[in-house]
């Protein structure tokens, strides 16, 4: 039986569509806001990502904040919720 395809959540703003998702966890991670604008489409039996032009924008602005905020998580949070 095939595993489900769906998004792997890599770095603050890269995604991979993969066959095999790993277990969720209930971690938060900088640029998770942007996955609304993202799925995954099964073609050809491997999985493909697909996103809307708001993923980039989205992506753009996380990257935009975890540069300026020098690591510090929380400030890095706050400034997503502004994207």
């Amino acid at each position: 039986m095939a595993k489900p395809a769906g998004l792997r959540h890599v770095t603050a703003s890269t995604l991979h569509a993969e066959q095999a998702l790993p277990v969720c966890t209930m971690e938060c991670q900088l640029g998770d806001k942007c996955h609304k604008y993202a799925s995954c489409e099964t073609s050809g039996g491997t999985c493909q990502l697909i996103t809307d032009p708001a993923f980039e924008t989205c992506k753009s602005c996380v990257q935009e904040c975890e540069a300026k905020t020098d690591s510090n998580p929380l400030s890095a949070l706050d400034c997503e919720a502004k994207c």
